[in-house]
């Protein structure tokens, strides 16, 4: 893609970078179009899943959302320089004025761009990064001047053949394979378009990749008939040529060359599971994953189910993960990409659905269905002894909302964000102040409150957590004592509730057995 008059590059942020092995593991996600131009050392690299070896001249290129993941280091030391810049389109709107839309679609590729002169990219790179310190981040005309020489360096077509370096070009034959894998891919055409013979070609990809290219070809289909066969209805007629085979019978010989097992046995084997979310919903169908992260583990720190589960590191490491051999990984990202090179990826974003409409659909995607009916089922009845134990707590007109105390803000929280709200909201059907109604029960996470406004959204009954981190505790003895917060109605007649965060923040199927325990008692206690 070559820049267009039609649109404009700004530079906004350029900064040098330096980590050690003890740094690592290191993630990050790219906020903007960035470009990271290594300058000194060596060690790999993950963008969004896929491998990149980490050396001087190295160009790795980030689109918005892109995940990166640095867990090795060859040398004692590594640096680079991360530039930032905005893509903004020139519109014409209705009345003939230029209107700019910011992009954050893909540009080019997320990860390794190779350019024809890389040396001469990392020069600049570093003549820019010099450039912005000494004007102290402000744009001029000579950083406006270098980013632009860079930028050409970046869009600049590779010529088909030449004399780049000749790993690279199998890189990019592998990044082609997992963009076109229903294309009938050969051998001899990516050998071509990297500029190399046939034999060169499969001796270089088997060294870079440790498979031959049609296993590796045949690997990455079977990856993605796995994802269908999970994920969809599909019949294998129906799959072959989503994955580029020709029929459903070709490619259950396929799967079964891979794998090791033919399709339908492979849909009803147990799953090896990794999940960076909904480790309680999977306990709640009487599932155990191989790994998840140790903030999911401190919900269930001294139950005897989380024995055993491998803790994937955080930021979550890939490597990890991969040394896990999930079939299945769920998590809340959107972007996953990084993820489904490892197995096959399931999001189900955080607060979207409620609690136990999440638990029927799991139990559906992991055969698990009876046993997220039953559930669901005795759920039913501890809410109907719920309701009748608490009945009369609260009275007619009166109202309850969930409140949690942050270093800089209380939130009233939504519905679908934990903190017991389905329970308070749902299960016991109370209302909250007509103030926060849309908030608290419509979508988002809630709403702030300043706190010299609380009086304004304060509830008759309220149920208080406090976010520790980042002053949370200090900010709410503070609030506590004040004056403010004891003239409010619901501290004056004993209706303040305070539960605790590392119970209450999560909004699993068995937490929210645990939550209504907690809640039934404190009601039927003030009572």
């Amino acid at each position: 893609m070559k820049p267009t008059y039609s649109k404009i590059y700004k530079l906004v942020g350029v900064k040098s970078h330096v980590w050690t092995p003890e740094q690592l593991p290191c993630q990050e996600t790219a906020i903007t179009h960035s470009l990271f131009v290594a300058a000194a050392g060596s060690g790999e690299a993950y963008v969004d899943g896929r491998k990149n070896k980490l050396a001087p001249d190295t160009i790795l290129f980030l689109n918005p959302g892109a995940v990166v993941d640095i867990h090795r280091l060859r040398s004692s030391i590594f640096k680079g320089t991360l530039l930032s810049f905005e893509i903004w389109d020139v519109e014409e709107a209705r009345d003939n004025r230029q209107v700019l839309v910011k992009e954050s679609g893909e540009f080019i590729r997320s990860g390794e761009a190779l350019v024809e002169q890389p040396g001469d990219v990392c020069a600049l790179a570093a003549q820019l990064a010099e450039a912005w310190e000494r004007g102290r981040g402000e744009p001029d005309f000579q950083t406006d001047a270098l980013f632009r020489t860079i930028l050409h360096h970046l869009t600049s077509r590779l010529p088909e053949t030449g004399d780049g370096d000749p790993e690279r070009r199998i890189r990019q034959a592998v990044a082609y394979i997992h963009e076109n894998y229903r294309l009938d891919i050969t051998r001899d055409y990516l050998a071509q378009s990297c500029g190399l013979t046939p034999e060169y070609f499969s001796v270089l990809f088997k060294k870079t990749t440790g498979q031959t290219f049609a296993d590796y070809f045949a690997q990455v289909r079977v990856a993605k008939a796995k994802e269908q066969l999970l994920l969809s209805k599909a019949t294998l007629d129906q799959i072959a040529p989503v994955v580029g085979y020709s029929d459903g019978l070709y490619l259950s010989r396929k799967f079964k060359q891979v794998v090791g097992m033919s399709p339908s046995l492979y849909v009803k084997k147990p799953k090896t599971i990794v999940c960076l979310q909904y480790l309680g919903h999977l306990f709640a169908l009487g599932l155990k994953p191989a790994g998840t992260t140790a903030k999911q583990l401190s919900a269930f720190a001294t139950s005897l189910r989380a024995q055993g589960i491998q803790d994937i590191g955080f930021p979550v490491s890939l490597t990890k993960i991969s040394e896990l051999e999930p079939d299945l990984i769920l998590t809340t990202r959107t972007k996953h990409e990084h993820f489904s090179q490892i197995a096959t990826t399931v999001s189900l974003p955080w607060g979207q659905y409620d609690t136990l409409k999440e638990l029927e659909y799991l139990g559906e995607l992991l055969d698990r269905t009876d046993g997220a009916k039953a559930w669901i089922e005795r759920f039913a009845d501890k809410e109907r002894k719920a309701r009748r134990n608490t009945a009369g707590a609260v009275g007619p007109g009166e109202t309850v909302a969930a409140y949690e105390i942050w270093g800089d803000r209380i939130w009233a929280v939504n519905i679908r964000f934990g903190r017991g709200t389905r329970n308070l909201y749902g299960t016991l059907g109370y209302s909250p102040p007509m103030q926060l109604a849309e908030h608290v029960l419509g979508k988002g996470p809630g709403m702030a409150i300043p706190f010299r406004e609380l009086p304004q959204y304060a509830a008759d009954h309220m149920f208080v957590s406090v976010w520790n981190e980042h002053g949370g505790e200090k900010r709410a003895r503070e609030i506590m004592s004040s004056e403010l917060w004891q003239g409010l109605d619901a501290v004056r007649k004993g209706r303040v509730y305070e539960v605790d965060i590392n119970r209450f923040a999560w909004n699993d199927p068995l937490s929210l057995e645990q939550q209504l325990d907690i809640q039934t008692r404190l009601l039927t206690r003030k009572r």
